[in-house]
């Protein structure tokens, strides 16, 4: 079994972390403890979702795992393309580095693998007849 984790980007960081932030700061000066309590719980949740995410190519399925969910196995000989895209939609994935796996005939996930020139390497080491469109 391999796994690889998600690339991380400041860019989706930055925002989530600085909001959140920032919304805590007013609790604490506004004294709403309550809600300085929530803040940071969804601060420490969304932390953890985000350093959680990984792929993992066990035998010739790839599992997709963020936080405590588990997506679907996908059959990796089952994967017909793999394109790169910037596509801002949400996946499990915590970069704008993103790749798009379309696979069955109409299925498709969009991911982002710390070390995408491997994680191809290793797909193509299965299923050699994946058509890769990277940019």
């Amino acid at each position: 079994m391999t796994t690889f984790k998600s690339k991380i980007d400041a860019l989706i960081l930055i925002p989530v972390f600085s909001l959140l932030s920032i919304i805590a700061g007013i609790m604490i000066y506004e004294r709403l403890w309550i809600g300085l309590i929530l803040v940071t719980l969804t601060l420490l949740f969304s932390a953890f979702v985000i350093f959680t995410i990984t792929y993992q190519i066990h035998q010739q399925q790839l599992i997709v795992r963020c936080a405590y969910y588990t997506y679907p196995p996908i059959d990796i000989l089952g994967i017909k393309k793999i394109s790169s895209t910037k596509n801002f939609v949400s996946a499990p994935a915590a970069s704008l580095d993103r790749i798009e796996i379309r696979y069955n005939q109409y299925d498709h996930i969009i991911i982002a693998p710390k070390n995408q020139q491997l994680f191809l390497e290793k797909l193509l080491e299965i299923n050699p007849s994946i058509v890769l469109n990277m940019k």
